[in-house]
């Protein structure tokens, strides 16, 4: 079993070489590689085949996966095997499962980087599968989430694209095949818009003339087999019962499909549009990325500010703005601090419940509320101390923003972390736990969009636990 430093000293050591970058500067411990590069589609195919052959799956539950250093290098030791090094793209899925910042990491000591992802990395009994090749992490990801491998796909091009031709070289110069360190390849670096293809009239002309001497082809084949197959439906391999003459036909029907296709194909080359897909684009430190195509960005864990009838932008700290407004002095965090204090915390069993003495405010980033609450009502228990961390009143609460909060409430010594909102992301349901602090997270019932009707009562079931 995994185990886990609970002390306050080794917990504060590592945060602050995580947030002190400028003193933690080692250079980086990984780079992405150079992609490999194949000359052939086959020589792509033999590699992509051994990689596969040679690989090894590993099922194991997350507590059963440790991030430590061996031999001045960082990597995982899974339970009941051995300790496996990293590459750029598995650290990242690491990182990202841990929920710190890769790029934070990336320049710090092994040592230092693997007590971190350590104490950070999920303790929970969730399955992953973890896929290993010559010693080391190709990727790591959820047991639910599968895929097929690099060679499987490359026998369904195989197999289906007959007449697929790849580029040797590309604009520049590059090859169009490779393999990257990602578990993953690609091989079409020029990308031919579609505008172009279909604005190219010579494509109509080919296909005529080749249609002319199909279409004879085709039906002689039908009536020697006595089928009724369209073009797109006669199969690529021949029937062992077929006679010399029959599979003559079919040879010669598709030495013309092909042939149409190549034209086709040197028609388009020739005559299309291109556009440059950059698969490794490089980072301008000088500028700052704030939204791009097909973005969804999640509103801060803030209450927006009031907008009035006339779009002027209302100041919630300006009470005439408030009246304006209609909030009445009460904000979105206002208001869940009232209904937490009345309401309390439903955990999984109906008799356990966390019934607060005391909610005050709490001048934090992160945390925003301070709640006193006994584990039992017998009096005899000890009052414990929450953090409460309220999210966005329209967004989702990420596993970044528990961390964050996570590590504050720590700092501030708080026993455990309360979070209330409507909606968390997929990666923050493992995270349950950092260091000694316990992390409950309470789902806010939709109801309270409309707190101005609830009646506040204890009864009612606002905040759940799941």
């Amino acid at each position: 079993m995994k185990q886990r430093s609970s002390t306050t000293s080794s917990t504060s050591s590592f945060r602050g070489c995580i947030f002190q970058k400028a003193e933690c500067k080692f250079g980086q411990l990984f780079n992405r590689t150079d992609d490999k590069q194949f000359a052939s589609f086959d020589a792509l195919y033999t590699f992509c085949l051994d990689q596969q052959e040679n690989s090894q799956v590993h099922s194991k539950n997350a507590a059963d996966i440790i991030p430590m250093s061996y031999g001045g290098k960082l990597g995982l030791k899974i339970a009941g095997d051995r300790w496996y090094g990293l590459n750029d793209w598995s650290f990242g899925q690491v990182c990202r499962m841990s929920g710190v910042r890769k790029e934070t990491i990336n320049h710090l000591k092994v040592e230092t980087a693997a007590h971190v992802l350590s104490e950070t990395f999920p303790t929970s009994q969730r399955p992953f599968q973890v896929l290993t090749h010559q010693g080391q992490v190709r990727s790591i990801k959820a047991e639910s989430f599968s895929g097929p491998s690099n060679a499987s796909l490359l026998e369904v091009i195989i197999d289906e694209a007959y007449d697929y031709a790849p580029p040797l070289t590309a604009l520049g110069g590059v090859s169009g095949l490779y393999a990257g360190e990602q578990d993953m390849f690609a091989f079409l670096i020029d990308n031919i818009t579609l505008k172009s293809i279909a604005n190219n009239t010579e494509i109509d002309v080919i296909w005529e003339r080749y249609q002319v001497k199909l279409e004879p082809v085709r039906e002689e084949l039908n009536k020697a087999l006595n089928e009724m197959w369209e073009e797109w439906e006669i199969p690529r391999e021949l029937d062992g019962k077929w006679s010399k003459e029959v599979q003559q036909l079919h040879a010669d029907l598709w030495k013309l499909r092909i042939a149409r296709q190549k034209e086709i194909d040197a028609s388009i080359a020739a005559k299309a549009e291109f556009e440059f897909l950059y698969d490794k684009p490089y980072e301008d430190k000088n500028k700052v990325r704030v939204a791009g195509p097909f973005t969804v960005e999640s509103l801060s864990p803030h209450r927006v500010l009031a907008v009035g009838v006339d779009d002027e932008l209302l100041d919630p700290l300006d009470k005439q703005s408030e009246s304006v407004a209609g909030n009445d002095g009460q904000g979105f965090v206002q208001m869940v601090l009232d209904n937490l204090r009345s309401a309390g915390v439903q955990q999984a069993h109906k008799d356990d419940k966390i019934s607060f003495s005391s909610i005050v405010p709490w001048p934090g980033h992160f945390i925003c509320a301070e709640g006193r609450y006994a584990e039992s009502t017998d009096g005899k228990s000890p009052e414990k101390r929450a953090g409460i961390f309220i999210g966005p009143e329209f967004g989702t609460v990420s596993k970044p923003d528990l961390t964050a909060a996570a590590r504050e409430a720590g700092d501030a010594g708080f026993d455990v972390l309360i979070a209330c909102a409507f909606n968390y992301d997929a990666h923050s349901t493992e995270f349950s736990k950092l260091g000694r602090l316990q992390v409950l997270k309470a789902r806010m019932n939709a109801d309270l969009h409309m707190a101005d009707d609830l009646k506040k009562t204890d009864k009612a079931n606002l905040f759940v636990i799941f």
